[in-house]
């Protein structure tokens, strides 16, 4: 999938991944549902250029 930029979380398979990091992921994944909704009608999206 061609993007602009990325990040990933990676984090050694477990049952339950461990309490800080189900923190992070929470908080991450909320900043950029943020971020999206504040671009509003601004769309980013290039690939038609």
């Amino acid at each position: 999938m061609p993007t602009e930029g990325a990040y990933y979380l990676v984090y050694p398979r477990t049952k339950q991944p461990p309490p800080l990091i189900r923190t992070f992921e929470n908080w991450i994944v909320q900043q950029a549902a943020e971020l999206e909704e504040a671009d509003g009608d601004h769309n980013h999206d290039h690939r038609d250029r």
